[in-house]
């Protein structure tokens, strides 16, 4: 008798827009953290006078991240392969980035902290830098794990593109946005007004604190029936890869004991065969 053969399920769930844009939220974040001091040298200077910060600071702290990211790239994508888990690793990234943006607001809230802005600005850097390792090397993984063959050019593309959105927001908006007053004191309108530096700070931690709830409340690390058939393959692989292994043990558990057994048996008739020749040799 023939058994018919039934085709693997696959289906494509609504949400996966949802887990898109946040995942375009979060990388778009990374960027407009990254590029807002330069997108308003003047205001940052000024803001940073006490402290010293230079642009050229800025820069180096610019680099400090960038070489982090270099040096940990490797090492962390071969923690991302065996924590497998692409929920974790995107909510880690959007979680390192929200520590990034409170470093450096630490000498806007504590002014006493101003003398050590640049040292803050560049931990800020390495964390956010390391963060975007996940954030740059998984566009393709999300396209995968959620979309189908038909859209998964469009969907990596969108995902990869949303961080030079995050550079271009800053250098066309991030101008207009410093020169608004708002928490500014009243007393400071007849002074020379050189940006709001303050308010680009808190609005990114806003929008990251933000993107970070949504995360935690709802991103899940993939859907329960896979969109396409190539990555229902790869899901019956991997299953089938863990039953060997499992099979496996359980194979060399089960030798170990029979040999432990058999070796046992021999060592307990090696010692009833020199307890007979004993006896003998006390009867003779």
């Amino acid at each position: 008798m023939i058994s018919e053969h039934k085709p693997p399920t696959i289906k494509l769930y609504k949400k996966r827009w949802y887990i898109l844009i946040l995942f375009c939220f979060n990388g778009f974040l990374m960027d407009v953290e990254l590029q807002v001091y330069n997108a308003v040298p003047q205001t940052m200077e000024h803001y940073y006078e006490k402290g010293g910060v230079t642009m050229k600071q800025i820069n180096y702290s610019l680099a400090v991240g960038a070489l982090t990211y270099t040096v940990l790239l490797f090492p962390m994508m071969f923690v991302e392969s065996k924590i497998n888990n692409f929920r974790f690793i995107i909510v880690l990234s959007s979680y390192m980035y929200l520590l990034g943006c409170i470093l450096r607001l630490i000498p806007t809230i504590f002014t006493s902290q101003m003398s050590h802005a640049f040292g803050y600005m560049a931990a800020s850097s390495a964390i956010i830098y390391i963060g975007s390792i996940f954030t740059y090397a998984t566009p393709s993984k999300l396209s995968a794990l959620w979309f189908g063959e038909n859209e998964r050019v469009l969907a990596t593309s969108l995902a990869a593109i949303c961080p030079t959105i995050g550079i271009a927001f800053d250098y066309l908006l991030f101008p207009f946005l410093a020169e608004l007053r708002w928490g500014l004191d009243n007393s400071g309108a007849t002074k020379e007004f050189h940006g709001n530096m303050a308010l680009l700070l808190y609005f990114e931690l806003i929008l990251q604190i933000i993107c970070c709830l949504m995360m935690t409340v709802y991103f899940p690390a993939k859907p329960s029936i896979p969109p396409s058939f190539a990555e229902n393959s790869k899901r019956e692989q991997s299953k089938q890869q863990k039953e060997q292994v499992s099979v496996s043990m359980q194979d060399i558990r089960s030798d170990g004991n029979m040999t432990l057994t058999q070796d046992v048996n021999v060592s307990y008739q090696n010692e009833e065969s020199i307890s007979l020749l004993r006896n003998e040799d006390e009867s003779f």
